[in-house]
């Protein structure tokens, strides 16, 4: 149990804090943060066994905040507050900041050097991911605040790097899930209650009070703008914060957009072979008459499959709907939508680029795009032919401002995107203020996913919203779904059809152009073509196996999975899958293909199922092969420390000071002849026995 004296301490230094006035946040957030140290402060009770909610007996709370709400820099500055170095605590303590994904991290690290950020030493902050060198995360390790992800996590407490043992020098008292709904998972659940490596029968022996994790032995905020089902599976059923700002309250307090409205259509599919399979499933697993209400599996569709699902949002009858409301659908407050940034959710890669395709067909080349976690981050330019490829970051920031991209090498010039189509990418803890209309065809089984979607185009409008739209945000958001199954709508989360903000004026357009004519769309149907019938039954066939499995088709692992088969680190493998593009060439081992060896398209080796990254067995056993090649050429022909220390004349304590020099430093073997404290000979031999050690860890050896 967290030391009662500690928590004290730390949670009167950040009420000071709050009532100081160097932090930067505003009153909606002092509030929701003075809130969580309250209910902090509640004495701890015991359980009693069989309640369906207890009491608060843990020292974690979970806050509510509506996206766009700043709630990212509420949790930041919890965590400079109760750690920053004081006259009665000149030490401080130290914190985790622990987010979903690897572009929410770049997001945290932004906000605390800002200059409108928090008010500590940069000195103090470290990000521990795989975009990271060496020297980075080893700052990372020694920082005040450590922000990481649920893998690196889970890394990091492998390799006992952090631990939740208060009497480990690498232990740290505060731990802040950032996206909390998200950190549901089996084995990261089971390292946060304490549960690793316990049998089943010592778990149900074990009161979860009395078990030695993160959550009995730390403060633990937990901070999202959906928190479905977060109590019951990482506290026990402890009660909840009875505090909290959701998307409703947010927007008429004026926290958000002026107004978010909502409106639903359901569609018929042109292929009856889907509406069939959707009928059946619904009438066997769900009542017609409710909501779904699970508290997990937010990222599966209603229908069930989410091969079945991605035929639906490729269906032409579907993806023609949703090009009409575009073109036509004239609002009272904002106009015309298809003037404004539009988001389109889809339920995968392949029906996201086919919805893209669509959209320009009928208004134009680069009308429309589609991202995923297989775009790049920054722009890609290929050394052989010169194109292009934008990047993530590139295509948001035009996309927000409505700009062209002129490309000076080439002198080619893209207009801006008005359309952007993502499946998992943009879901979360991406920031794209002027986004104000969003399509969806995904049938949403439950809150959490359709609530993070609809938060994607609620946030308050930027300073230059007004000047190129001529009115204020007013955010549209359209369901697209399957009559006859009733999954989560936006309007299930608004509540009401409109919503407006009670505080501020809202100016509408002052003009309100006539809605385009129908497209001439082609024909529904067409899409059909798109997947053959012996394709779509070895896709009935694949799910079988994939249900067989435990959720993975045969010959691919997840991740985990194939760092384990490959016996690399977790943060290797996601760095090389990461580096393959499904559209792209390349060997069996996943490198850039050369003249004369055999290569597959990208699309052979990663793929991406049930929103995760999954990797082909050929690719995973080339990398077990070249990981075993690399340690036998490192272990033969090497020598002891002390056979050389023996050749060369000098102490061994010598050589193993420098080496542990030289690996804190992240050094490379242009900078290993720096060593002064050996002689001439030495430094030579360690320079060649590091040049060899690199040599045989390159990933891209082929030799």
């Amino acid at each position: 149990m967290f030391d009662q004296l500690l928590k004290t301490q730390m949670l009167d230094k950040f009420v000071a804090y709050l009532e100081s006035v160097i932090h930067g946040l505003r009153q909606h957030q002092i509030e929701e943060d003075s809130h969580a140290v309250d209910f902090l402060r509640r004495p701890n009770q015991t359980p009693v066994e069989g309640a369906e909610i207890q009491n608060k007996f843990l020292d974690a709370v979970d806050v509510k905040m509506a996206t766009g709400t700043g709630k990212t820099h509420a949790e930041l500055e919890m965590a400079v507050g109760m750690c920053r170095p004081t006259p009665e605590d000149p030490e401080g303590k130290r914190a985790i900041i622990v987010s979903p994904r690897i572009g929410i991290n770049s997001h945290i690290g932004r906000t605390y050097t800002s200059p409108q950020g928090l008010h500590c030493d940069p000195e103090d902050i470290g990000i521990y991911d795989s975009t990271r060198g060496d020297a980075e995360r080893q700052h990372a390790l020694n920082a005040r605040y450590l922000v990481t992800t649920r893998d690196g996590f889970k890394s990091l407490h492998d390799h006992g790097l952090i631990s939740p043992d208060p009497k480990n020098p690498n232990y740290r008292p505060l731990v802040i899930l950032d996206e909390a709904d998200t950190f549901l998972g089996y084995q990261m659940g089971r390292i946060l209650r304490g549960e690793e490596g316990l049998t089943k029968e010592q778990i149900e022996a074990t009161p979860l009070q009395d078990r030695q994790g993160y959550v009995q032995n730390c403060i633990m905020p937990m901070f999202s703008a959906t928190m479905y089902g977060v109590n019951h599976h990482l506290l026990g059923d402890q009660e909840g914060n009875p505090h909290s700002l959701p998307l409703v309250p947010a927007v008429r307090r004026g926290l958000l957009a002026r107004g978010v409205k909502s409106t639903a259509f359901q569609v018929t599919p042109d292929d009856a072979e889907v509406a069939a399979y959707v009928q059946q499933y619904w009438r066997e697993h769900h009542n017609e008459q409710e909501l779904p209400n699970l508290d997990e599996g937010g990222e599966q569709e209603a229908i069930g499959s989410l091969r079945v699902a991605e035929k639906f949002a490729m269906d032409r009858a579907v993806i023609n709907k949703m090009i009409n409301f575009h073109s036509q659908h004239v609002d009272s407050d904002i106009g015309s939508i298809r003037n404004f940034p539009t988001l389109v959710a889809a339920p995968t890669i392949r029906s996201a680029e086919r919805i893209a395709e669509c959209f320009n067909e009928v208004f134009g080349e680069d009308y429309a795009v589609a991202v995923s976690g297989n775009t790049p981050r920054e722009n890609v330019r290929n050394r052989q032919t010169g194109d292009l490829t934008e990047g993530l970051d590139s295509i948001i920031e035009r996309f927000n401002d409505q700009k062209e991209l002129v490309d000076e090498e080439s002198g080619t010039r893209r207009r801006a995107p008005r359309i952007v189509i993502f499946p998992d990418v943009l879901g979360r803890g991406v920031d794209i203020r002027n986004a104000t209309v969003l399509l969806s065809c995904r049938n949403y089984m439950t809150p959490t996913l359709t609530e993070q979607h609809l938060g994607r185009i609620t946030r308050d409008q930027d300073e230059n919203f007004f000047d190129m739209f001529g009115c204020d945000k007013v955010a549209v958001a359209a369901n697209f779904n399957l009559p006859g199954i009733r999954p989560w709508r936006f309007r299930d989360i608004t509540g009401e059809t409109v919503v407006y903000d009670d505080t501020r004026e809202r100016r509408p357009a002052e003009t309100k152009p006539a809605p385009l004519p129908p497209p001439n769309l082609p024909e529904t149907g067409e899409v059909r073509s798109i997947v053959t019938e012996e394709q779509w039954h070895q896709l009935l066939a694949e799910e079988q196996q994939i249900a067989n499995r435990g959720g993975v088709p045969q010959g691919w692992h997840t991740v985990e999975q194939a760092a384990q088969t490959a016996e690399l680190p977790v943060e290797e493998v996601t760095r090389r899958a990461r580096n393959i593009v499904r559209n792209k060439q390349y060997t069996l081992g996943g490198l850039p293909a050369e003249n004369g060896e055999q290569t597959v398209p990208g699309s052979d080796l990663k793929r991406r199922h049930d929103n995760q990254t999954i990797l082909s067995d050929t690719v995973v056993q080339a990398w077990r092969e070249a990981a075993q090649e690399a340690h036998r050429r490192r272990t033969a022909g090497h020598r002891t420390v002390e056979d050389i220390a023996q050749e060369l004349g000098v102490d061994p304590a010598i050589i193993r000071e420098q080496l542990r020099k030289m690996q804190q430093r992240g050094a490379t073997s242009e900078n290993l002849g720096e060593t002064h404290n050996l002689p001439p000979e030495a430094r030579d031999q360690l320079n060649r026995q590091e040049e060899n050690r690199q040599r045989d860890d390159r990933p891209d050896r082929t030799d």
